[in-house]
C-alpha cells in the first residue's frame, strides 16, 4: 500500500530532502502589495524575500494566508490515482487555518478522489489522515522527515499515524528574534508583550521564544543576541536530555542561505551536535514564516520522544493487520 505524505511550505525542508523523500508540498500565499505570490521558490525565493522584503517597513505590508481549499483538493486528486494513501501533515491548527482547510478539502473532493480512481478501474479504499503537527518551521519539518522515514519500514498506515499524532505534542522549537515587534502581528497565537518588545528594541534584552502543542511563548531573556541564541542552544540541549529524543535537531535561521553558511554560532552548533552523535538539518526560514520573525533570527527544533519500530510491529502482530477503514 503506497503512502504519499504531503505537507505545507511553512515545514522549511531543504529540497534535497524533499526529493530524497519523495514529498509533496503545498506552498502557503504571501500577499506583497496586493498580490498573491505562492511560497513555492519560483514566485518568490529566500533570497529574493530576505534582500527585497525583509525590513520592518516593507513587512509591515505584507501578509500571509494558508493554501485554499481548492489548492489542497487539487493536490490530492493529482495524488488519489497513484497512492492509496496520503498523510497530510501540517503547521499547526492553532497558528494556521491550513489543518482546517486540509480537513475540508478532504470533505469536499471525497466523490472526486473515488470517481478518479475507479476510472482506473481501482476500488481499493483510499484513505486521507490530517495531521496536526502543533508546531511550525522545521518543528514540523522533522515530524515529516520522521514520517518518511517510517514510511520506508513498512509500518500500517493506520498505525503510523496515530504515532505521529502521539509525536507531535513532543516537538518544541526554541527561536530568537532580533525585532519580536513582527511576532506582535499575530497577537491572537504568540504571547509576545509590548514591554518584550521595547526592552529588545532599546536595551538588547531578547526574548527566547518556545513553540510547543501550538503555543508559542516566551521562556527566558538575555542581554545580547548571541547571548540568548547560546541560551537557547542550551535550553534544546536541556530539552533532549529530558526525554529519549529523535536524533536529528532541525537549525533554521533568518536570512540567506550564504549568510546562514557564514554564521560561525549556527555551524559551530552543529559540529558539536555531530560530536554527541546527533544529526542536523539546516534551513533557511521561509517567506511564510519570514514575515512574522524577520532577518537574523536563528531557532533550534526537536522532537523530545520517538517512536520505536520493534514497539510498533509486536504491536501489530499482537493485534493482527486490521484492514484499512474505507473513507471514500
Amino acid at each position: 500500500m503506497k503512502i504519499a505524505i504531503v505537507t505545507d511550505s511553512s515545514a522549511d525542508l531543504p529540497a534535497e530532502l524533499v526529493y530524497k523523500y519523495d514529498l509533496h508540498i503545498i506552498p502557503s500565499r504571501i500577499i506583497i502589495d496586493g498580490k498573491i505570490r505562492y511560497d513555492n521558490g519560483v514566485d518568490i525565493d529566500t533570497e529574493t524575500f530576505y534582500d527585497e522584503y525583509c525590513n520592518k517597513k516593507n513587512l509591515k505590508k505584507i501578509s500571509t494566508e494558508p493554501p485554499s481549499v481548492d489548492e489542497i483538493v487539487q493536490v490530492y486528486k493529482r495524488l488519489c490515482t497513484e497512492y492509496d494513501t496520503i498523510l497530510s501533515i501540517h503547521v499547526a491548527g492553532r497558528l494556521s487555518n491550513t489543518i482546517k482547510n486540509a480537513r475540508e478539502a478532504v470533505l469536499k473532493g471525497s466523490q472526486t478522489f473515488k470517481r478518479l480512481r475507479l476510472q482506473q478501474n481501482n476500488g481499493r479504499p483510499f484513505q486521507i489522515r490530517i495531521i496536526d503537527s502543533q508546531n511550525v518551521t522545521l518543528g514540523l519539518g522533522l515530524l515529516v522527515v520522521r514520517a518518511a522515514e517510517l514510511r520506508r519500514q513498512g509500518i500500517s498506515f493506520s498505525k503510523l499515524a496515530n504515532e505521529l499524532e502521539k509525536l507531535a505534542s513532543h516537538i518544541y522549537s526554541f527561536f530568537v528574534v532580533d525585532d519580536p515587534s513582527l511576532l506582535r502581528v499575530q497577537r491572537n497565537w504568540v504571547k509576545i508583550s509590548f514591554m518584550d518588545a521595547q526592552l529588545a528594541k532599546g536595551f538588547s534584552i531578547k526574548p527566547i521564544v518556545r513553540c510547543n502543542r501550538g503555543e508559542i511563548t516566551v521562556v527566558d531573556r538575555k542581554v545580547g543576541f548571541d547571548v540568548a541564541i547560546e541560551e537557547a542552544m542550551n535550553v534544546t540541549i536541556e530539552q533532549m536530555h529530558k526525554h529519549s529524543s529523535y536524533d536529528k535537531v532541525g537549525i533554521i535561521f533568518g536570512g540567506s542561505e550564504s549568510d546562514m553558511m557564514k554564521n560561525t554560532t549556527v555551524t559551530n552548533y552543529r559540529n558539536e551536535l555531530a560530536s554527541m552523535g546527533l544529526g542536523s538539518i539546516m534551513a533557511v526560514v521561509s517567506p511564510t514564516i519570514g514575515v512574522y520573525t524577520g532577518q537574523k533570527s536563528v531557532g533550534f527544533s526537536i522532537i523530545n520522544g520517538d517512536i520505536k519500530i520493534q514497539d510498533i510491529m509486536q504491536s501489530t502482530s499482537e493485534k493482527g493487520n486490521a484492514p484499512l477503514p474505507s473513507s471514500f
